[in-house]
């Protein structure tokens, strides 16, 4: 069995892997290693700018791992190199290996032979899955915010003696990542069928048992996904469930529904929906023809027909009152399959028919997912059935979708500023709607701001 590790440098994937493949009995790879070596290679021998010569002379070379010992040690040539190419020249050096075509050639070449006489194999890099074993039987993407990889790394470096600024570090972890996403030959990229972890709330033995349990077949979580569109019957309960709740909200509540031109047709889009009654969940997906995934609170999932028919219908649970990083982690993941996806960034919903503020996992999932952004607002749900109402009256509701607010805007933005932007746009849409409630959101933003809960609002209302 091959498991593969892909991510970017400072998600965890050497610790992971090692941890992982002590707990299963596996032989651990460390593909990176095999890189260093290659670059200690370059610069003893001034070949650090001579990329052919170095593609001649990687094919004498000998790059091997000392399974006796625990970390392996990286052998080159038949001498033990696992100190030396950890230095910092080193470390500035690999990209001339791993850039190198010819390189990569010939060490892709040289893994697959390890895998072949280890048998039992954890690999880790940031092409195993998509170059080197496309075919593993299980395959990982680790991933984790800038921060949090630059607090790591500079921990480890702390460790090791080396002095160390966090600027300097962010900014050399940010040139390696573009590096390795951009460069031609065996980009970093999420392999496809891969399991993707946000590895930045958790801690390393966390990592491992969620991994250790899905590669032994032990659940992960307390739901079973089934997928969108997977098999007939899934497809003809929503598209029956759609149906009786498109009747429903056309004779009971007279709802009128624009902006559908701002869903796209095809590809994965985050909706971030005001929450204004218990109606809400049901109003959002009635009027497109795709799909749409959304969080449910975690008391629906308890088992029996429930359960059953909100996982056929793309619910996923979330935890209340708390921070859920397994919710956050499956919504980037229905994300990165191409899904659409909603969520209430309010967290809870509405005790005056205003726009509350916004949580902060809407950032990391934006940043993690790296797709649009489409603020949806619902106007008139509050009055229907507003909290503490044990049943809906009959009253107008209106929904409208946003204009899609694209990636590459919001990734230039802090997660309070992304907060203050979605916050912003939607009491927009409030107004555009001629909600009696949008002067109070505009209020409830101010007054936000002042009591200090979000500094950035203040850039915001000043503009």
């Amino acid at each position: 069995m091959i498991i593969t590790i892909d991510g970017p440098a400072g998600a965890g994937k050497s610790a992971v892997a090692q941890r992982l493949a002590q707990s299963l009995g596996f032989k651990h790879l460390d593909t990176g290693a095999m890189y260093r070596a290659v670059a200690l290679a370059a610069l003893e021998e001034g070949l650090d700018g001579d990329p052919d010569g170095l593609a001649r002379r990687v094919g004498q070379m000998q790059v091997n791992f000392d399974w006796s010992s625990e970390p392996p040690r990286v052998q080159l040539d038949g001498r033990d190199v696992t100190d030396a190419i950890r230095t910092p020249r080193v470390t500035q050096a690999t990209h001339l290996a791993a850039s190198n075509p010819q390189v990569r050639a010939v060490l892709v070449e040289q893994q697959r032979r390890i895998a072949a006489a280890a048998g039992s194999l954890v690999t880790e890099g940031r092409d195993q899955g998509t170059v080197v074993f496309p075919t593993a039987e299980y395959k990982f993407y680790l991933d984790a915010s800038l921060q949090e990889r630059t607090r790591r790394r500079a921990a480890q470096w702390r460790d090791q003696g080396r002095a160390v600024t966090l600027d300097s570090l962010a900014a050399q972890l940010q040139r390696r990542d573009d590096r390795d996403r951009n460069r031609g030959v065996g980009p970093l990229t999420i392999p496809p069928g891969a399991i993707v972890i946000d590895t930045t709330p958790l801690t390393l033995q966390e990592v491992v048992e969620l991994m250790r349990r899905t590669v032994q077949g032990q659940p992960r979580v307390s739901y079973t996904y089934r997928g969108e569109g997977t098999g007939w019957f899934q497809t003809l309960l929503w598209t029956a469930g759609r149906f009786l709740l498109q009747t429903i909200a056309i004779l009971f509540f007279r709802v009128r529904i624009t902006g559908r031109e701002n869903i796209p047709r095809h590809g994965a889009a985050l909706l971030a929906t005001n929450h204004q009654s218990l109606l809400d969940p049901w109003l959002i997906g009635i009027a497109l023809d795709r799909q749409i995934h959304y969080l449910a609170r975690e008391s629906l999932f308890r088992g029996g027909f429930v359960q059953y028919v909100f996982e056929r219908t793309n619910a996923f649970p979330i935890r209340r009152g708390r921070a859920d990083t397994t919710a956050i982690r499956e919504a980037i993941a229905r994300l990165q399959r191409g899904y659409l996806v909603n969520i209430f960034p309010e967290a809870t919903r509405t005790v005056d028919g205003t726009i509350a503020p916004i949580a902060a996992g809407l950032a990391v999932i934006i940043h993690r997912a790296r797709v649009p952004l489409i603020p949806v607002v619902i106007e008139g749900a509050f009055e229907a059935w507003p909290r503490g109402k044990a049943w809906p009256r009959l009253r107008s509701i209106r929904l409208h979708y946003g204009r899609p607010l694209p990636y590459a805007e919001l990734v230039q933005l802090s997660p309070d500023a992304l907060a203050v932007r979605l916050r912003s746009e939607m009491i927009r849409l409030q107004r555009q709607l001629g909600s009696p409630h949008a002067a109070a959101s505009q209020q409830r933003f101010a007054a936000d701001w002042q009591q200090g809960r979000r500094r950035a609002v203040a850039r915001e209302i000043t503009a």
